[in-house]
């Protein structure tokens, strides 16, 4: 969160005077070659476990580490997609950590089985590629009826969904547990849906809940 802040600063208030955008994105890309790498180390220790192992570079596990690194990903892509020739030696120096921080991270991702670090990633090239060549605009001059648009916003959106069946089926267990963690925090936020009870509630109260979820009788289909 630090260096985004960072980021946005150096974008909104030095770029264009003092040129300290491609320094501070450098910063950035240093911060993800180094957990790429810690990544890569932890591979490594545990070749044998490749079968079950995750990667988790600092972090406790491999999901937040997955979508720590998805970031420095997409954004070493954008940083790569508008490079120029013929840049000073601050760009240049920050072209070559945004390719070794694609090359790197691009490895450890398909290890850490973080569903959401890849539809993060495919959704930020996808974006980028449109904001980049300007597909919005070329989309909607050649498709100028409204069913045309609809025609096209409807295959789109099924194939983009299309694979989301099999990306559930990849972790079923998980996603199951979580969407049963989301209904059981309903039922402690429907009971003091504004002010909530009292602080630090959810991780005292919420075995309870969920014990008292799977208690009561239901009918399973």
């Amino acid at each position: 969160i630090f260096l985004l802040i960072l980021v946005f600063i150096g974008k909104y208030y030095f770029a264009i005077k003092l040129k300290l955008l491609p320094i501070i994105l450098s910063v950035f890309m240093c911060f993800g070659i180094y957990e790429s790498i810690l990544g890569v180390k932890d591979l490594y220790s545990n070749f044998h476990l490749l079968s079950f192992f995750q990667p988790k570079g600092t972090f406790p596990n491999s999901g937040p580490y997955a979508i720590y690194l998805s970031v420095h990903f997409v954004l070493a892509f954008i940083i790569i997609l508008n490079s120029k020739k013929g840049v000073r030696i601050a760009s240049k120096i920050l072209l070559v950590l945004s390719i070794l921080n694609l090359i790197i991270s691009g490895l450890i991702l398909p290890f850490t089985s973080s569903r959401t670090a890849w539809v993060a990633i495919i959704c930020g090239i996808v974006f980028t590629i449109f904001q980049k060549y300007v597909l919005f605009e070329k989309f909607n001059n050649v498709f100028k009826s409204k069913f045309a648009k609809l025609v096209l916003i409807s295959a789109i959106t099924f194939l983009v969904f299309l694979p989301f069946r099999q990306v559930y089926k990849f972790k079923q267990n998980s996603a199951d547990g979580r969407l049963l963690i989301w209904k059981v925090s309903l039922l402690m936020v429907n009971e003091a849906p504004v002010f909530g009870k009292e602080f630090n509630y959810f991780p005292k109260f919420y075995d309870n809940y969920q014990a008292e979820y799977f208690s009561e009788p239901r009918t399973e289909k």
